[in-house]
C-alpha cells in the first residue's frame, strides 16, 4: 500500500493535527503489515506521543534507531519527547545525531 512507504509522513500529519483515534488505528494497521521496520517503529512512537505517554514512545523511537541509526525523523522526534521528559542531554544528544545525519549524506 502508499500508505505503507510514506508511514512516517502520515503518521506526522495525523500527529499534527492532534487525530489521535486515527494514529491509533492507523499504527495497528501499519504494526500488522510492517512489524518491525523502521516506519512501523516510528509510527508507534509518534502515536505514544500524541497520548502523552512519552516513554513509552522514546522506546518505541529508539527500536527505529536500531534498524536505522541515521533515521532522522526518529531522532528529531527522539530529541522533543527527551524534552519532554526533562532529559535534556539526551535531548540535544538526539538533535546533534539528526544535524549530523542530514549533513553528512
Amino acid at each position: 500500500s502508499y500508505y505503507l512507504q510514506i508511514a512516517d509522513v502520515y503518521s506526522d500529519l495525523l500527529y499534527l493535527n492532534s487525530k489521535v483515534d486515527e494514529l491509533k488505528s492507523f499504527a495497528k494497521y501499519v504494526a500488522s503489515n510492517r512489524q518491525w521496520t523502521k516506519e512501523c517503529c516510528y509510527v508507534i512512537g509518534n502515536m505514544y506521543s500524541l497520548l502523552n505517554q512519552h516513554e513509552s514512545s522514546i522506546i518505541w523511537l529508539k527500536r527505529a534507531l536500531i534498524i536505522d541509526t541515521k533515521y532522522e525523523s526518529a531522532l528529531i522526534v527522539l530529541g522533543n519527547e527527551y524534552i519532554n521528559v526533562k532529559s535534556p542531554n539526551d535531548a540535544i544528544n538526539a538533535y546533534s545525531a539528526a544535524i549530523s545525519t542530514e549533513l553528512f549524506v
